[in-house]
């Protein structure tokens, strides 16, 4: 607790009406804001760049524990993501376009 002049308040045994709590400055996190963490971001395209963004929502990839929160997770997501969007393609031309082994 801080005096309203910024003096530790420092008599511990009784109460201190003009004190305020403080806390240490929060200094945030690396690579995008993980408090605001969201699987549907709402403001359009948002680009997070190589180093990535502390003022950008953090993406949830598919599961509510799968927060994409550093920078190698990002980008594995997002390989990840392409990959797959690859398998489908390919499952999807190989069901149109069955061989024929006859």
């Amino acid at each position: 607790c801080v005096h309203p002049h910024c003096t530790p308040w420092s008599n511990h045994s009784e109460m201190c009406p003009t004190c305020t709590l403080t806390c240490p400055a929060f200094t945030g996190w690396d690579f995008c804001d993980e408090s605001a963490a969201s699987d549907m971001i709402m403001q359009g395209f948002v680009a997070y760049g190589i180093t990535g963004s502390k003022t950008k929502p953090c993406v949830i990839l598919f599961f509510q524990s799968w927060v994409l929160n550093t920078r190698w997770k990002f980008w594995l997501g997002t390989l990840g993501v392409f990959t797959l969007a690859a398998l489908v393609e390919l499952v999807a031309t190989i069901a149109i376009h069955p061989t024929n082994t006859k």
